[in-house]
């Protein structure tokens, strides 16, 4: 198991190469070496999907596309 201390590096901010995407980071968490919810763990941390820019850019895009 691994763990972090205050002020350590756990990820890096970028794009996926995603057209319509801002910069993000993915986050995974693993238990007995099998993906879990990371909403499980750190729900006060985490934006709900809708709250997110990409959400706002994808919803603005499909209505000029429509």
């Amino acid at each position: 198991m691994d763990r972090v201390t205050a002020g350590e590096t756990i990820g890096f901010v970028g794009r996926t190469g995603v057209q319509f995407s801002p910069p993000h980071l993915h986050l995974e968490i693993r238990v007995d070496d099998r993906f879990t919810n990371p909403a499980r763990y750190w729900p006060i941390w985490l934006i709900p999907p809708k709250a997110t820019m990409t959400y706002r850019y994808v919803m603005k895009r499909a209505r000029l596309r429509v």
